[in-house]
Parts: C-alpha cells; structure tokens; sequence
C-alpha cells in the first residue's frame, strides 16, 4: 500500500494459470518443499504462517511465489465467479482485457449512458479485487487494430486504452506486447481525479539527455580502446 509507479517490486518468480486446482497444486508443492528444509515451529516462530492456522497467511510465505488466475471473457462475470476465486490462495487476477471493457455491441451503438455503465461495472470488478487482497493485471494490450485483437474502437490509440486501465480502474500491472508503451503510459501517472495522466516534461527531457551523454560516453571509451589495440601493431 501506498507504493508509486516507480517501487513497485517485481518479484522474480510469478506463476500464472487458467485453472485454479493447477495453482493450488503448486502452491501445495512448494509449501512442501519449504517444510523439508525448516522446522515448522521455526516457521511458527518467524511469523510466516498464523499460529491460528489460518492458510490465507500463506499468500505471503517466502517459498511461495505469488499466483496469478488467468481469467478467460467467458468466466469473469459468472454469478459463482467470486465464490470461486475466494476459495483460492492465489495472489492476484488476470482478466481477458474484454472483462473490463464495454461489449462491442455497445461500444458501436455510441450510447454513452451504456458504456458509462460498462466502465462503472469494469471499476468495481477492479475493486471488488482489491478488497480481498487481490491485484489485477489485465491482459492482452497491443498496439495493432481491433479486428487483430488490438486497440478497441472505444479509444483512440493505445495509450488511451492504457490510461484507461491506469488511471480509471486502477489496475496494479498490465500484460502488453510492447512493454515500453506500457511503462511510459504508467509511469505518467493520473491527475488527482484519476481522469488523466500527468506529464512531467522536463524530467523526460532530463532523462533523454543524459541517456545521450552516457550512450557518448560509451562511445568515446569503445573509440580510445580501438585506437589504443591499433596503435600496439
């Protein structure tokens, strides 16, 4: 809680599945697999696992790297849908970007009052998410037209979309194709409604000249290094 865009920690192992069993095989094996190397009253003692016994504290043990359900268009507004993942020990949710959107029926009808209606639902599926400790990272964004799976019709270009995820339902990670679009357009960030990002030009600025100067830098030392091997002959 309470992280910027910048300290988010990637954690180095995220393992992700369609179907829920096959996350909690895993989860089960790697418990297992800690328990042969620590004593389970070590474990009681450092915290990791509730005295209480309560398994929802393993979402957080060490040797159990986070679990992500991959959630297909046709399962993410099942009425068992939450029934379903609460019962889980996963770490957070991948919807098909389409559970978040406006159908395309409504996207080419034009009615406002409907896709307002869609993008209140997407925010609190997001939020319903969060409110049970569950992060959401949407996928797939691309930059290629909509009839290839790419950018809907509701936006004008990739970046809107994006800000759309970012900054109006507040999603936590996204699935792109072209992952520098996706951390420029995060890396933004929103306004205080949340509505749009705010771009803070001269630190871009900032950043590009110094990525010159060092690509310069680079440059030069390759340079003195070829002409000193040369002078030797």
């Amino acid at each position: 809680d309470g992280l910027r865009y910048d300290e988010y920690r990637v954690p180095p192992l995220v393992l992700q599945s369609f179907e829920g069993e096959v996350l909690e095989y895993l989860r089960t094996k790697f418990k297992e697999r800690w328990m042969d190397f620590v004593e389970e009253d070590a474990i009681l003692a450092s915290g990791v696992v509730n005295v209480t016994g309560e398994e929802d504290d393993e979402v957080d043990h060490p040797w159990i790297p986070p679990l992500v359900l991959l959630v297909p268009e046709s399962m993410c507004h099942l009425e068992t849908f939450w029934f379903d993942v609460e019962s889980l020990h996963i770490s957070g949710l991948g919807p098909n970007k389409n559970c978040l959107l406006p159908s395309p029926n409504v996207i080419e009808s034009n009615d406002t009052v409907a896709i307002a209606r869609a993008k209140r639902e997407a925010q609190e599926w997001v939020a319903k998410a969060h409110s049970i400790r569950l992060a959401v990272h949407p996928y797939t964004i691309k930059l290629e037209t909509e009839e290839s799976g790419g950018v809907p019709e509701l936006f004008s270009s990739v970046e809107e979309e994006l800000r759309y995820y970012y900054c109006e339902l507040k999603i936590d990670g996204i699935f792109s194709e072209n992952i520098a679009v996706a951390q420029i357009i995060g890396a933004e960030g929103c306004d205080s409604e949340g509505s749009a990002p705010v771009v803070d030009k001269s630190s871009v600025c900032i950043k590009e000249e110094r990525n010159l100067w060092l690509f310069g830098v680079a440059f030069l030392a390759i340079g003195a290094f070829l002409a000193a091997i040369v002078s030797t002959y």
